[in-house]
């Protein structure tokens, strides 16, 4: 279970979402699932300013703990993502508070459990991976640190 996985998640009072593309895992319906409050959607357009964005989100926030879900082409099990190209996720990451629990949103071909990606010095790791399964009944979870732990959900 994701509850046993990540149990900050479950202490958080809200999410930040995102609106996927075609080829991206929808995460409204993970995040209303286990969210008791609301949560706030970014934009998924390249010209809406990241850092604009995040003091949006922190406004929102108010002082309550946060999840941020996030989209990527790759994430590797030490929780480095590959997103676009623009550095978009970066950037909105970079300035938001660093206790906000970062959670990468991935389908099985974008999680590169046996490889390590190149991680830049402006890359802005998660701190968990959830992998919609094969089957696209269930969520694994990988915790993205120096220790790997990944179990099905």
């Amino acid at each position: 279970m994701i509850r046993d996985s990540i149990p900050e998640f479950f202490l958080c009072h809200s999410t930040v979402c995102y609106v996927p593309f075609s080829n991206e895992p929808d995460p409204l319906p993970l995040s209303m699932l286990y969210r008791s409050e609301d949560s706030i959607v970014t934009p998924n357009d390249s010209r809406t300013d990241p850092i604009e964005w995040a003091d949006t989100c922190i406004k929102f926030a108010k002082g309550r703990r946060m999840c941020v879900l996030v989209p990527g082409t790759a994430f590797d099990a030490s929780g480095t993502r590959h997103g676009r190209g623009g550095g978009w996720y970066d950037r909105f990451l970079s300035h938001v508070p660093k206790d906000w629990l970062r959670i990468g949103v991935a389908t099985p071909i974008s999680f590169k459990s046996g490889s390590v990606l190149k991680r830049q010095s402006w890359d802005e790791p998660v701190d968990y991976v959830l992998v919609y399964n094969s089957e696209l009944t269930s969520w694994d979870v990988c915790e993205a640190l120096p220790k790997r732990l990944c179990t099905d959900m």
